[in-house]
């Protein structure tokens, strides 16, 4: 009898990347298909809560301080607003007046065909807050409520259920596979990942060390690679210089990063990452980048 297995997406980060023999010819088996630049700040905190949703035609930025969308064909910005002035628009209108929305949230539910919004206020009500799109097209109205619910320290967190995810077996719940994506030579910082159709592991995050600047980076396993095995880092976005701030000795990297299913193109997984590219002071940058695995799925050497 076969073992049913759910593949899952949140307990797998990291894997042993893949040995430099043969790194090039691997890389190529991830296609960057497209990348077009994010929010960018400085905003109300000192770095992006770097998180976002796709749709069927649209990508919408839900950063520290930004609501944005973007046309997904082009990348194009159709609207832009504050989060303060993305509270305050939900229907009824006027009727949600955060100071400081904080920890968001945003997400795509396919079969709905909704976008899902929320966030905390920290500061003056300690609420959690919901809002919900009227439609598929996220540049049109939207409903939103305060709910009854307190806001912990680390947020909220939305999720629908969706067949898709992490290799735990049913029966017993064994975890069928982890490891740890680690490089001598480089820093890999606040990853997400995702899993495609036919059961690739997408992950996207940021790569920097002493010869480049943080740039955005993805990475995958495919569906039939041995255990414990990533695929090279394929660079996304390339960073152009170094963040700085002189308000603060030191700062964090973006809180969050994204990475999701494309619900047009179950095998198109999307990123979206923050990663260095202004020289203003206090200027964070983030981008997206969508991929694709077009490769084989021999096993990999070491």
């Amino acid at each position: 009898m076969r073992t049913s297995i759910i593949k899952v997406a949140f307990l797998v980060f990291g894997f042993v990347i893949a040995s430099q023999s043969g790194t090039a010819a691997w890389a190529r088996d991830v296609t960057i298909l497209q990348a077009f630049p994010g929010a960018s700040g400085p905003g109300y905190k000192p770095c992006p809560d770097t998180t976002g949703a796709v749709g069927p035609d649209h990508v919408v930025d839900f950063a520290d301080s930004f609501f944005i969308v973007h046309d997904k064909a082009s990348g194009k910005v159709l609207v832009q607003k504050s989060m303060i002035d993305f509270w305050k628009s939900a229907e009824p209108g006027n009727t949600l007046d955060l100071p400081t929305p904080n920890d968001p949230r945003m997400l795509y539910d396919s079969v709905s065909g909704r976008w899902f919004a929320s966030c905390a206020d920290d500061k003056t009500r300690h609420h959690l807050y919901l809002a919900v799109s009227t439609s598929s097209d996220p540049t049109k109205p939207w409903r939103g409520i305060q709910t009854p619910f307190e806001s912990p320290d680390f947020g909220f967190r939305m999720g629908v259920d969706e067949k898709r995810g992490y290799d735990v077996r049913v029966s017993d719940g064994a975890l069928l596979q982890e490891g740890l994506v680690d490089d001598a030579n480089a820093d890999y910082t606040h990853p997400s990942l995702a899993v495609d159709a036919a059961g690739n592991i997408g992950i996207g995050c940021t790569r920097t060390w002493a010869s480049e600047f943080p740039s955005a980076y993805v990475m995958m396993h495919a569906e039939n690679d041995p255990a414990g095995s990533m695929r090279p880092p394929v660079k996304a976005v390339a960073g152009t210089t170094y963040f700085r701030s002189s308000k603060f000795k030191s700062l964090p990297w973006g809180n969050y990063s994204t990475t999701c299913i494309d619900p047009s193109d179950p095998r198109r997984l999307w990123t979206y990452q923050e990663y260095a590219n202004s020289a203003n002071d206090g200027e964070w940058c983030t981008a997206w980048a969508s991929f694709r695995f077009e490769g084989t799925t021999a096993a990999l050497g070491h």
